[in-house]
């Protein structure tokens, strides 16, 4: 129990420090009027500072990641536990806890069908409501912002739509004006698929049309370049979808550009 409290103090003393070079770094800032923006700054680092002392060395170099992984799965004998579960714990102490009913609408009796996996529910403060109307269909889909350094709702992450559900992510796409779909499934079920395949050059869903550009294929991805339509009318919205492929060969994406 010592030793544990000794390491809580200087964490504590670290900590402490931190924040006061954080605090002189952003007089200097208050004073230059040039430099704007300084409070979203201040708690940009402060957040950094804690997520730096919380979760240290959480970057892994991809030519490392192999070898990096690999030790996450080994069992840390002291803890019990295997270490990959206990970053996976640390993450979840410096992440704000949602209340059970925050998750309702996605539990809802109309919209759970409409959810991959029930174990995985958005927020429904943080749910990108669809405006578009389909029969049948309403505003709900399984997917929430995430924030970026200036914007908190800089990018929206969503699971593999279902059969259902396809029409919704397009929807999405639509209402919220995306312009790139980064799909990091490991695999996927082809009747799951919600752009054009096997020579198709375009596929409907619901009232959109989405028809292919042009596609590009290597050993690590395929991008293609999508155009999307609303009720005949054309868009001239690209969509570029990156399917990434989990190879065996690390040391061919260590070497990726």
């Amino acid at each position: 129990m010592k030793f544990r409290r000794l390491i809580s103090e200087d964490i504590t003393v670290v900590y402490v420090q931190l924040v006061l070079n954080v605090f002189r770094h952003n007089m200097n800032i208050e004073s230059n009027k040039q430099i704007g923006e300084h409070k979203r700054q201040y708690v940009f680092l402060h957040d950094a500072v804690l997520e730096a002392l919380m979760c240290p060395n959480a970057g892994i170099p991809s030519k490392d990641f192999q070898e990096d992984y690999n030790k996450l799965l080994e069992f840390d004998s002291i803890k019990k536990k295997v270490k990959l579960r206990v970053q996976y714990e640390a993450m979840n102490k410096i992440s704000r806890r949602h209340e059970e009913e925050e998750f309702d609408k996605g539990k809802s009796l109309e919209n759970k069908t409409k959810n991959r996996y029930s174990n995985i529910m958005p927020v429904g403060s943080e749910i990108p409501l669809l405006s578009t109307a389909v029969d049948g269909h309403n505003e709900y889909i399984n997917a929430v912002f995430l924030p970026g350094y200036k914007n908190s709702k800089a990018f929206i992450v969503t699971q593999m739509p279902l059969e259902d559900t396809k029409v919704d992510l397009w929807r999405l796409v639509y209402d919220y004006n995306i312009s790139s779909i980064v799909m990091l499934n490991q695999s996927y079920d082809s009747r799951d698929v919600y752009w054009p395949v096997s020579g198709e050059s375009s596929v409907t869903s619901g009232p959109f049309i989405i028809e292919q550009i042009n596609i590009e294929t290597s050993r690590l991805y395929q991008l293609l370049q999508l155009k999307i339509g609303y009720n005949n009318k054309e868009q001239f919205q690209f969509i570029y979808e990156a399917v990434i492929e989990y190879l065996q060969d690390f040391e061919t994406y260590s070497n990726f550009q």
